[in-house]
């Protein structure tokens, strides 16, 4: 791979983190229009969405660094390890800092934190359509399920795709 590909994977993954962000910032304003309407005007329920989100995002940015750097060789597990709990150092503090404040600004919080989630949900799920051209292959005969402990083989490593002889809807050996 030479230094302009890699130039251009930077590049698109910056979009596709862009995206994300400007997503979840869209979610965090559809919550908050649902919450003037359930609420009322709570500006504690909106500093604590505020700060979830902008925890929910910082967070997002710390795994992509932590993923990029442990993916580059080196320390890896140490690295994610490490990445893991300053992430988890991030939620804690954050949501013990709203709930203090107030049940609602936790409340925020918590919704805060899901708006990057649901935005990643969104583009890649519903948005592109889950399962659009998926196809599922059918099970290898040596993977399936046998009716009973008797039927697998013993001792031998078993090839998922060498054909047996268990006729599976009538659930008895094949008549040959």
């Amino acid at each position: 791979m030479n230094e302009q590909d890699t130039l251009q994977e930077v590049r698109e993954f910056k979009k596709f983190k862009n995206k994300i962000g400007l997503y979840a910032v869209i979610v965090a304003g559809i919550c908050q229009v649902i919450s003037f309407l359930v609420l009322g005007v709570d500006l504690k329920f909106t500093y604590g969405l505020v700060l979830g989100t902008a925890v929910a995002l910082l967070n997002f940015n710390i795994l992509e660094v932590t993923l990029r750097v442990a993916m580059s060789g080196g320390s890896g597990a140490a690295i994610i390890i490490i990445g893991y709990l300053v992430r988890l150092a991030f939620y804690g503090i954050s949501f013990y800092i709203c709930i203090t404040t107030t049940y609602s600004c936790g409340a925020g919080a918590a919704l805060g934190y899901l708006t990057v989630k649901v935005a990643i949900y969104y583009l890649h799920g519903f948005k592109a359509k889950f399962s659009t051209g998926r196809v599922v292959r059918e099970e290898p005969e040596g993977l399936k399920f046998k009716e009973h402990w008797y039927d697998y083989k013993e001792d031998e490593e078993v090839d998922p795709w060498e054909k047996d002889d268990w006729d599976y809807k009538n659930h008895r050996r094949k008549e040959e």
